[in-house]
């Protein structure tokens, strides 16, 4: 009998078909990749440069962040389309829970400083 995570992994691949990509133990991912997610969830001008409704993906925006090309390049950036409304949705739930007016919110300084604090993060047991 499958268990709870294989199930939902499973059914996850069904609605959101990112590609196949090889499996990673945590001691090998580079958490660098959070600041794209991070950007993605609370930035609404980002994800609309990235991912434009119509035409290709550009991560330009996310490099003008600091984000490093070679360790989030475009081939890394393209299958995350699958998620735009996702990360559109997360980012109504930015909107609530820091209660911000003035976008963009986190504006660039702090981004900077968040994509900057993933490119050392390393795992920890």
């Amino acid at each position: 009998m499958a268990t709870r995570n294989e199930v939902l992994l499973e059914t996850f691949k069904k609605l959101f078909p990112a590609g196949e990509r090889p499996d990673k133990a945590s001691i090998d991912v580079d958490y660098h990749l959070l600041s794209v997610l991070v950007i993605l969830c609370t930035r609404q001008d980002v994800l609309d440069s990235v991912f434009p409704l119509a035409g290709p993906v550009d991560p330009a925006a996310l490099y003008e962040l600091g984000v490093d090309k070679t360790r989030a390049p475009l081939p890394v950036i393209a299958p995350l389309r699958a998620y735009r409304s996702v990360f559109g949705a997360m980012q109504f739930a930015w909107i609530d829970l820091a209660g911000y007016t003035d976008p963009p919110c986190p504006p660039n300084g702090t981004t900077r400083n968040v994509v900057d604090f993933t490119k050392n993060l390393r795992f920890l047991a």
